[in-house]
Order: structure tokens, then C-alpha cells, then sequence
């Protein structure tokens, strides 16, 4: 969870590394999965640049509000 998050609720975070000084522009899916198909898509985000971790993780990331209303309500799921 972020220390700067003030909702209290849980947010998952996608860890991106890329090369520095590129043009490419980033989208982020969070989906349900069973084994390698996917279920259920549970957040996407827009299509962002990287500049730094913290706005990348900003722009992209999955709260939970985006898995209740997915009806993803209970814990023990594994996030990829």
C-alpha cells in the first residue's frame, strides 16, 4: 500500500523497470486468471510513458474499488 494513500484501501502496484529515454508508451491489464487463460478483466489503465516509478505506479494501478466491483470480494487471489 502507498504511504500516501489516504482511502485506506488496498492498491496493487505494476513494478516496471524499462530503459531510460524511450519514446514507448505503457498499458496496464489486471485480470483474473485460471492457469493461463483470463477470466475476467479487473482494471485497465490508459496508455501512459514512464517518468518515474511513483507516477508510472499512479496511473496504473488497481485499487481495490476496481476488484468489488468485479465482484472480487473476499482475499487469497494471486495477482500477475
Amino acid at each position: 500500500m502507498d504511504k500516501d494513500n489516504k482511502t485506506g484501501q488496498n492498491e496493487y502496484y505494476c513494478d516496471l523497470s524499462p530503459k531510460p529515454d524511450t519514446n514507448l508508451q505503457y498499458k496496464v491489464d489486471w485480470s483474473q486468471t485460471t492457469k493461463m487463460t483470463v477470466d475476467q478483466l479487473l482494471h485497465e489503465s490508459a496508455f501512459v510513458s514512464f517518468v518515474d516509478v511513483k507516477q508510472f505506479g499512479e496511473a496504473t494501478k488497481m485499487t481495490e474499488e476496481n476488484l468489488k466491483v468485479n465482484n472480487v470480494t473476499r482475499s487469497g487471489f494471486t495477482v500477475f
